[in-house]
């Protein structure tokens, strides 16, 4: 009877944690518990966060390249049972074997190591290495079954000892390939896509009409922003009170980061009715959100009014580029510029202008520190600031990202002191 009743307790407290983690568990054959495919759609259900102490999801570009998981056009995730950089390590070191079962390839952690770092020839630099082995890091901290066995806990301070040293490798490879890299005048680049794309519109009769590629380079110039522009959502509104004053006062205000995001997953553009108030930026998904909260930025009226026209002229008016990642576009416009050469044009040279996005921003930031008007300790500052910041602007750095960027700094220093 006293057994009968335990088991009874045990059953209903099961239905109740399926219940509470409804879509978040993965019901499997026990011998399959330790196999690439379980563990691959743990992580479709449980992405897990982008650090230790943050509340903010991995992105699904992330899981892309951790685990090969895509996302349908309605928002299914899906892997095709071969791509990420999780499932390619193990096929390529062991051919396989390990698929049923992972366990038995981290038990010759010393074998995996020899070969990543000497024998393999697919991911040569630091750069590519440390790629491949994040996910191996991931599976070995998270996955319920696996993290805390102590052939989990071992594999992991080797591998932990080895990302230190790729790390290292990084930062060197980081340093000779901006040695050998260099990009335009932002100036430039702008006049170049001007003339490509918009001053047809202009002359010799002015259209009206605003090409994509000039609304989208204005925009960068005016709010060089740590983001792509993808998926910006248009609310044809005022931003609401409640939230600039609640952000006035905590910029990381919870509250009005999940209204935000309730509205769009990506960032927002709030366009007034009334023509004379800025168009403002909403600018809350970013890489160092974490750090840097959220940020309402207005465009200027100038600007502004071209925004609105070139909203007037799209159909679908409920994303201002459309939905999705815009680096591609960002490429092409750049090709189809000049900006950019291909490697069979005779102009081609290496290490100029490459990118996309990132070619925008560093050609940004090399024409801010090229201002006369720049103290070295203000370089410094900044240098530091535009790593980070959600904004490039120096104007922008000066109001918001010196304060935080300089507490890093002394943090940073800190640490080294005391080693």
């Amino acid at each position: 009877m006293d057994i009968r009743e335990k088991a009874g307790a045990l059953e209903a407290f099961q239905k109740q944690l399926k219940k509470d983690n409804k879509g978040k568990i993965v019901e499997v054959d026990r011998e399959e518990i330790f196999s690439i495919d379980t563990i691959t759609h743990y992580f479709i259900r449980n992405p897990g966060f982008v650090g230790r102490n943050s509340s903010e999801q991995r992105r699904p570009s992330t899981l892309k390249n951790y685990f090969g998981i895509s996302v349908d056009k309605d928002g299914n995730k899906r892997w095709d049972g071969k791509s990420g950089y999780f499932s390619r390590f193990f096929n390529q070191w062991r051919e396989g074997h390990c698929s049923k079962d992972v366990r038995p390839c981290l038990r010759d952690v010393d074998d995996l190591l020899t070969w990543l770092q000497n024998e393999q020839r697919i991911w040569k630099k630091a750069t590519s290495k440390l790629a491949v082995l994040i996910p191996l890091l991931v599976v070995l901290s998270e996955y319920p079954p696996l993290r805390d066995q102590p052939l989990a806990k071992s594999t992991l301070a080797k591998l932990e000892t080895y990302k230190s040293k790729l790390d290292a490798g990084v930062r060197v490879e980081g340093t000779e390939r901006r040695e050998h890299e260099s990009v335009s005048r932002f100036k430039d680049i702008k006049d170049a896509i001007y003339g490509r794309f918009q001053k047809k519109n202009d002359i010799p009769v002015h259209t009206g009409k605003i090409h994509k590629a000039w609304i989208y380079i204005k925009m960068y110039d005016e709010q060089p922003v740590r983001d792509d522009w993808g998926s910006l959502k248009i609310m044809f509104e005022d931003v609401p009170r409640m939230f600039l004053n609640r952000v006035e006062k905590n910029f990381k205000d919870p509250v009005v980061k999940k209204k935000l995001l309730d509205i769009n997953a990506g960032n927002i553009l709030y366009v007034p009715d009334d023509a004379r108030k800025p168009v403002t930026l909403a600018f809350h998904v970013y890489k160092t959100s974490n750090t840097y909260g959220i940020t309402f930025v207005p465009f200027s009226i100038p600007l502004s009014t071209d925004i609105r026209k070139y909203i007037s002229q799209l159909r679908n008016k409920t994303y201002l580029f459309g939905k999705g990642k815009m680096s591609s576009y960002v490429g092409k416009m750049l090709f189809e510029a000049g900006v950019k050469k291909k490697t069979n044009d005779p102009e081609y040279k290496p290490g100029l202008n490459t990118g996309s996005i990132n070619l925008l921003r560093k050609s940004y930031v090399s024409t801010a520190f090229a201002a006369e008007s720049l103290s070295a300790i203000d370089r410094e500052t900044l240098a530091f600031a535009m790593k980070h910041s959600p904004m490039t602007s120096p104007s922008y750095l000066r109001e918001h990202g010196l304060k935080v960027a300089q507490e890093q700094k002394n943090e940073l220093e800190k640490i080294a002191d005391n080693k």
